[in-house]
């Protein structure tokens, strides 16, 4: 992953679960909108605040490289 310089689906797609599986741990999970210009983070359970969840979306996009890896995966997609 990125030594080639690119990122293929198969490995966006094990990052993606990866941060869902950190963000399951506190009853979220995300999806990608807008052909992934964003992402949204749900609550499936539980009862976190606006706050906590993005705290939450932050910490598991950072330990998990979701955050840095989705931006230039996303970036570097051809237009559909």
């Amino acid at each position: 992953m990125l030594r080639d310089g690119s990122i293929t689906s198969e490995e966006m797609d094990g990052v993606t679960k990866a941060y869902n599986a950190c963000l399951s741990v506190y009853g979220l999970q995300s999806r990608v909108i807008d052909g992934g210009a964003g992402r949204n983070e749900v609550q499936v359970r539980g009862s976190l605040t606006e706050t906590q969840r993005s705290k939450v979306s932050g910490e598991c996009g950072m330990n998990t490289d979701y955050d840095a890896l989705s931006a230039w995966y996303y970036r570097t997609q051809p237009a559909s």
